[in-house]
Formats: structure tokens, sequence, C-alpha cells
């Protein structure tokens, strides 16, 4: 994405991002600057944090927004309480069956 990017844009990557989480995976989510874009962090802070916001229900953040050269980027995980139990349940039935 950039500083720039539209909403409209922005919301089918959000969209795309929200399916990755639900299938456990982790998303990096990075604003890229061009030209004169670098003197405006804030903007791409913003939206970084926007989208968090939209995404807190089945993310977490693993990394914080962090400025890395001319670019802008942030991890985001999925949320423990969500797939976490599901995951670990056939863990515990197999452990019996080795016995």
């Amino acid at each position: 994405m950039r500083p720039k990017t539209g909403d409209h844009h922005r919301g089918f990557k959000v969209k795309d991002a929200r399916g990755w989480l639900l299938n456990g995976m982790k998303v990096r989510v990075t604003v890229r600057f061009r030209g004169r874009e670098i003197t405006y962090p804030e903007l791409a802070l913003e939206d970084l944090r926007e989208i968090a916001e939209e995404l807190s229900d089945v993310a977490d953040i693993e990394q914080a927004p962090n400025l890395e050269g001319r670019s802008m980027s942030m991890m985001l995980t999925p949320k423990k309480d969500r797939g976490g139990s599901s995951q670990a349940q056939p863990a515990k039935e197999a452990a019996p069956a080795a016995k």
C-alpha cells in the first residue's frame, strides 16, 4: 500500500487479510513511501492504526508499526482465543492413543 491508497482498495486488502488471519496465518501490512511522501509518516501510521482497528476482532498486533527505510510495516497475528483451542484439541487426543 501507499499513503495515498484509497478507501476502496484498502477495504479489499483488509478483507483479504481477514481471510488469511481466520486461516491462522500471520499478516504483515506495509506502507511504502515514494518521493516526498516520506516527510509525512504520520499518514501511514494513521492508516496502519485504522487497519489494526478494523481487524481487532480477529487479530492481535505482534509488531507495532515501525519505520524501516522508505517503508512502515506492522505484523498482525491471529487471536489466540479464537483458534488456539481447536488446534490444541487433536494433540490431546493423539497423546492417549500413543500410550
